[in-house]
């Protein structure tokens, strides 16, 4: 196995166990949906919502927001790279536009069990990412779960609500698009954290209004029309719009989370136990590779620990770079097997020194 596959199986380590991402995120006006549809960075739409996949989920290092730094880092990317998506995005016409004082709808995808609530979430006015740079933010509706106990559900959509404070300035830049914020929500997973990050572009609320409805389109035609006939009759002033919509009721969610056509359904199932999470992560690290029992029996006890100490994520890649070692040696002494290697047996030269 070469070292850059061992890293791989490193990160893939530490989400064995935990998912959860962002799919798309749009803003909110009196509960209805307006503007352009964003989507988590990092989120792949060729990544099967099955409730095992978890190439495209990103995970982060710090739970304390004032340590909060970048978007994290994903099995299809390594570290992502916010910038260069988001240029992505822009140009493609899906960087999500909101105003301040209004609220981010987050459609947010629990893979399997750790993937659960409560989230937080912060925002970074200059867009940067860096370090002790987000400001807490309120959440209007929450995804649901009990912190790092796990739960039974998986492949299940849920709506993610956070409201932007009236006073929110945005001032970063990406490309030549001003006023760009960065918002990131995570949630404290053991193995994790778990979640996504999404640029924003501050923008006038009067820029963003909702698309009509059939209904509504027929009422403004038919204005139109009494309009001509009685163009001489005085309009009354458009009444000014509160400074703070009113927030999104749970039609309105229902409503929202309607729009989407993956499953919404619940897979119950067990939630993921130690010894499984363990089997895992020492499955991911070996990738395969034909292990001396007391080889694998030594890593499962690392592992093992590292679980029980919350320290899996964060040194799971040291574990896997001394067993790499490890590996090699016994490789070299022709009892150790790799699943692309031939089988080998020591070499007669050396039985005589």
């Amino acid at each position: 196995m070469h070292v850059s596959s061992l890293i791989t199986g490193s990160l893939m380590a530490t989400l064995v166990a935990a998912h959860g991402k962002v799919m798309t995120a749009q803003a909110l006006l009196d509960g209805q949906a307006v503007g352009p549809v964003g989507s988590g960075i990092g989120f792949d739409r060729g990544v099967p919502l099955n409730g095992q996949d978890l190439r495209d989920v990103p995970i982060f290092k710090h739970r304390s927001m004032f340590l909060w730094e970048g978007c994290g880092q994903n099995i299809l990317t390594g570290d992502i790279k916010f910038q260069a998506v988001l240029e992505g995005q822009a140009s493609r016409g899906e960087l999500t536009k909101a105003f301040a004082g209004g609220q981010i709808f987050l459609s947010f995808h629990q893979v399997n069990g750790d993937g659960n609530g409560p989230f937080h979430c912060g925002i970074d006015a200059k867009g940067e990412g860096k370090k002790g740079s987000f400001k807490k933010l309120a959440i209007a509706k929450q995804v649901p779960g009990d912190g790092p106990t796990l739960n039974a559900v998986a492949a299940t959509n849920f709506p993610l609500i956070v409201n932007l404070p009236a006073d929110l300035k945005c001032v970063g830049k990406i490309g030549s698009r001003e006023n760009i914020c960065l918002l990131r929500c995570q949630n404290v997973a053991t193995n994790g954290p778990f979640g996504s990050c999404v640029g924003i572009q501050l923008v006038p609320k009067e820029d963003l209004q909702p698309l009509p409805t059939r209904r509504q389109k027929r009422r403004l035609q038919s204005r139109s029309r009494v309009g001509k006939r009685a163009s001489e009759v005085p309009v009354e002033p458009e009444q000014r719009q509160p400074e703070v919509g009113k927030g999104a009721s749970e039609a309105d969610i229902a409503k929202l989370m309607s729009n989407f056509d993956t499953s919404t359904k619940k897979v119950k199932r067990q939630a993921t136990s130690e010894s499984e999470k363990v089997e895992d992560t020492v499955k991911a690290l070996t990738q395969g590779d034909d292990v001396p029992e007391k080889q694998l029996n030594k890593l499962r006890t690392e592992v093992r620990q590292r679980i029980r100490n919350g320290t899996l994520a964060h040194k799971v890649e040291v574990v896997g770079k001394k067993y790499h070692e490890k590996k090699v040696r016994l490789r070299k002494a022709g009892n150790w097997k790799t699943k692309s290697s031939p089988d080998k047996k020591p070499s007669d030269k050396k039985k005589g020194n």
